[in-house]
């Protein structure tokens, strides 16, 4: 129950004497569904107001990397118009899908506008909506994927579009927004 687990942090938070921070899963629905619409359950906002009036700072998950197939719940509602064009496509220009959790996921590049605005949009909003920060999953732990999508304007196969040329530049900005508007956000 979430009043039990608030009550739990609480008295972490008072026996360690330090500045506290919890990272939220699945504070939008499922875990590994519906990538990357992080629309956040009704109950999210109470709780997180509960854990700040305590003085416990939230960082809520999200994945940074991947868009579901089927990104409402079994229903194919953007993935097809705007995901997969912006998801990275192999030698052969097909998008590269990995499965997690029985659910399959287009790899996006983060060459894309598409993505640099998901990545943007989650960046800025997640800390208006009163969240301490924002967390991007398998951005450093899962491999990069390289992009052969000739649409996307990087070169083909291209190392550096991953991180230095794609991820990099895109949290940069992010961070450079999110300091002005939340100085404090992480």
């Amino acid at each position: 129950n979430g009043d039990n687990s608030i009550n739990q942090l609480k008295k972490i938070y008072e026996y360690m004497e330090l500045p506290f921070a919890v990272h939220w899963y699945s504070w939008w629905g499922d875990f590994d569904r519906d990538y990357p619409h992080f629309s956040p359950h009704p109950e999210t906002y109470d709780v997180l107001q509960k854990l700040k009036a305590a003085g416990i700072r939230v960082v809520p998950y999200t994945n940074g990397r991947i868009w579901e197939t089927k990104d409402r719940r079994e229903e194919d509602w953007q993935f097809t118009s705007k995901g997969l064009p912006a998801s990275v496509k192999d030698i052969k220009g097909k998008p590269i899908i990995e499965n997690y959790n029985k659910a399959s996921f287009g790899v996006m590049c983060p060459a894309t506008k598409t993505w640099k605005k998901v990545i943007y949009d989650i960046a800025l909003g997640l800390p208006a909506f009163g969240f301490d920060g924002v967390y991007y999953d398998q951005i450093a732990a899962a491999r990069p994927r390289f992009c052969y999508d000739k649409s996307h304007g990087h070169l083909l196969g291209d190392h550096d579009t991953w991180f230095m040329r794609g991820y990099y530049p895109m949290f940069k900005k992010s961070r450079k927004d999110l300091n002005q508007r939340y100085p404090e956000a992480v």
